[in-house]
């Protein structure tokens, strides 16, 4: 369920603010491309797939997961095969500003709660329609929470 108002977030707020990238390269919806760590581990098993949303007014979400996990049987998900889908997907929403060749993200919400009201800094590069982002090291909730630092690549949704 949050999942869905996620991507309804995502999609009512790319529909309600003109995008203008020419005061803002991240403004615009990004498709994920890649998600790596400097110790080549393919995030999702190199199977990802999401949508990155940047607002002209400052808004951001973001939708991430395995594009090969399977589907619950029923509507109403197990609770092992619920398990399986929180750990094949990451999601946040918040704020954003740019400073310099930095995004300073605030999380508002997360798809595990323990980074809601918190900031995060990472630098980013626009190259024609590619955003490439880096975080700082960081705890991957994906790999026994071990420090990595990612480099995530999304190309603009047109």
């Amino acid at each position: 369920m949050i999942g869905l108002a996620l991507v309804l977030l995502s999609a009512i707020a790319a529909t309600t603010v003109p995008a203008r990238a020419e005061d803002n390269p991240l403004v615009g919806t990004w498709r994920l491309v890649s998600v790596d760590t400097k110790e080549v581990v393919k995030a999702f098993g190199g199977h990802g797939t999401g949508f990155s949303t940047y607002t002209a007014d400052g808004r951001y979400s973001s939708l991430m997961m395995d594009s090969t996990r399977p589907a619950p049987a029923n509507f109403m998900a197990t609770d092992p095969e619920a398990i399986s889908l929180y750990r094949t997907m990451s999601a946040y929403a918040g704020s954003y500003r740019v400073e310099g060749n930095k995004i300073v993200l605030h999380f508002d919400i997360t798809w595990n709660q323990i980074e809601n009201g918190e900031d995060t800094t990472r630098l980013f590069k626009v190259e024609g329609d590619r955003l490439m982002v880096t975080s700082p090291p960081q705890k991957n909730s994906f790999l026994n929470t071990q420090m990595v630092s990612a480099r995530t690549v999304w190309e603009r949704v047109k």
